[in-house]
């Protein structure tokens, strides 16, 4: 009942985030907490703030947090600073700590590698590097100073930033012994209005302008109109001519309609048909989850609390299971599939296994490394109960559902194909399968790579992605390019009188997945400065890992795609 009851208490905290602000009244208490420090090139590789030698309280213990922000990496803990609403502080002293000569040269190396430090102001994420190095010598910057924006009007916080003075700075170039070191940090707060410019909950987040999108988005559809297009004309004049140039004692040599001569074997149903339904279940159920965070994006859900986006992820992709459970299901039944139950539990697994093999290993090395990005056994638990209590449930329930709506099955049709083949003629080079496939990727990568720096930079980065609603639009725009090039290179595919088309459809969209990995790896030599083990390690598990879902969502959209379009040039042809 308490885990039911915190679902609850979740789903109705990312419902209403939007709308819940905090109005502050002069000399209230505005809670600030310090949380975690890292080097600025590898936000992933974070440690807790105390970690380092700084002023620590004899209570300090961590901040209560939501499931979404122990994911995202934050370790909220209490500090000595306090402020009051409305009441300014200058040069107050926090604390007197002893620094070691170790403790100097960890402070010395950290500065050396651009560390930075992070505090939230309330909610409001601030940050500042913890020292800086002039004329070859390494300053540990000792004084902070907060400035708070609030609303006039209704008394909210609406943005904050941290500055930190070189005043009372402390030379750790060379240590020679141990030193008393004061800690300093001042407040200042500043009234804004309606007219001023000021993101919400902005603080030390970088957003990117809107005007760099306008040329991805232009990108995409270009390329989805010319496709689009050229599916229509498949579809509407050659498809059309085809029916009346050939039938099916027509003569093999024409190179055009002959998917009419193998219309039996178009429909023989495909090897490990199990996996494949519970790839193409999970690959909707993907498409689904990412279009509602989009779309939660885009009405700025995720602005006002901390980890909501991580949260919105394992809600929706829990009470989503629906859909996939019913999607495969019924693409099993049709292709004549028995064994219900195991394709119902296929289904509810492939895909979070896959995320949780990989998961296991990731977070044991954070740990090892006592990383904040470890997620804590508490919230792994609540995701592994969240499956068992409702991704499985609701998965089994839209397969039986599924099941009991889909009548048309391949079964019959399956059973009277001779035991032995048609034999598929010698294929051209532009119609070999690595070809095609390579093809069938490449070109929903081109409508979206010029996006893909943005949200790279943003995972990666210092860089908030806040433009959902333009990323929704291409998104949309990459889906409708994988559908149109998987109908189209299934209908060369079924001219070359190769039947074999069920698995390389899916293939055809999810190779795609292949180029994005590529391009991550690109832009980690070439667009950013990450280093270190660490960093590169989880670069590449958790770039594998969002590689994966892609290649499930687009292997879905272009197997659905070439299905029906499958479908309807055969059904099609029986009125010719």
């Amino acid at each position: 009942h308490a885990m039911k009851h915190q679902i609850f208490l979740l789903s109705i905290t990312l419902l209403l985030s939007l709308s819940l602000t905090s109005a502050f009244e002069s000399g209230d208490e505005v809670k600030i907490t310090v949380n975690k420090v890292s080097p600025y090139a590898n936000p992933t590789e974070s440690y807790r703030y105390y970690d380092l030698p700084f002023c620590k309280p004899k209570d300090a213990h961590e901040e209560s947090q939501s499931i979404g922000e122990k994911f995202s990496g934050n370790r909220k803990m209490n500090s000595f600073y306090k402020s009051k609403f409305l009441q300014s502080i200058n040069r107050q002293p926090i604390c007197t700590t002893k620094l070691s000569k170790r403790d100097q040269e960890d402070f010395k190396n950290r500065i050396q590698l651009g560390y930075l430090f992070e505090m939230f102001v309330e909610d409001i994420a601030v940050g500042g590097y913890l020292g800086f190095i002039q004329d070859e010598k390494v300053f540990l910057s000792t004084h902070v100073h907060f400035k708070i924006w609030y609303d006039s009007i209704s008394g909210d916080i609406v943005t904050a930033e941290i500055q930190t003075s070189d005043v009372d700075a402390i030379d750790v170039t060379n240590p020679q012994k141990d030193i008393e070191v004061q800690f300093y940090y001042s407040v200042k707060y500043m009234a804004s209005h309606s007219g001023d410019k000021i993101h919400p909950n902005k603080g030390n987040d970088i957003y990117f302008a809107e005007e760099l999108h306008w040329t991805s988005l232009l990108n995409a559809f270009v390329l989805t109109l010319s496709l689009a297009l050229a599916v229509w004309l498949i579809i509407t004049r050659i498809v059309r001519t085809d029916y009346r140039k050939i039938d099916l004692e027509g003569d093999r040599s024409n190179e055009e309609g002959r998917w009419k001569l193998i219309r039996i074997e178009a429909f023989k149903c495909p090897d490990q048909r199990n996996l494949l339904c519970a790839a193409v279940g999970s690959g909707v159920q993907l498409v689904l989850v990412i279009l509602l965070i989009f779309l939660l994006g885009a009405m700025g859900m995720y602005y006002t609390h901390r980890g909501s986006l991580y949260t919105a992820g394992i809600l929706l992709y829990a009470f989503t299971a629906l859909i996939s459970g019913l999607i495969s299901a019924r693409i099993y039944k049709y292709l004549g599939g028995k064994h219900w139950a195991f394709n119902i539990i296929s289904t509810a697994c492939l895909f979070p296994v896959l995320v949780f093999g990989a998961f296991f290993i990731l977070n044991n090395i954070a740990w090892a490394f006592r990383l904040t990005s470890a997620v804590p056994f508490s919230g792994i638990l609540f995701v592994i109960v969240m499956w068992a209590l409702i991704t499985l449930p609701l998965t089994i329930f839209g397969g039986l559902t599924g099941r009991m709506n889909t009548s048309e099955s391949l079964v019959d049709v399956d059973e009277k194909l001779p035991k032995i083949s048609k034999t598929i003629p010698a294929l051209p080079w532009y119609n070999q399968p690595i070809f095609t496939v390579l093809i069938g990727g490449l070109l929903p990568f081109c409508a979206v790579y010029l996006e893909l720096y943005y949200v790279f930079t943003s995972i990666w980065g210092h860089v908030i992605y806040a433009m959902w609603g333009m990323l929704f639009i291409v998104f949309v725009m990459m889906l409708n390019v994988t559908a149109c090039t998987s109908i189209i290179l299934t209908y060369f595919q079924l001219n070359a009188l190769d039947y074999r088309w069920w698995w390389r459809s899916f293939l055809y969209g999810g190779s795609g997945a292949f180029y994005v990995f590529a391009y991550g790896i690109f832009f980690y030599v070439e667009k950013s400065d990450m280093f270190g083990f660490i960093q590169t390690i989880f670069f590449l598990g958790y770039s594998a890992l969002f590689c994966a879902a892609i290649f499930f969502m687009l292997g879905a959209v272009s197997f659905l795609s070439s299905l029906a379009f499958v479908k309807y040039i055969y059904e099609k042809s029986k009125s010719y």
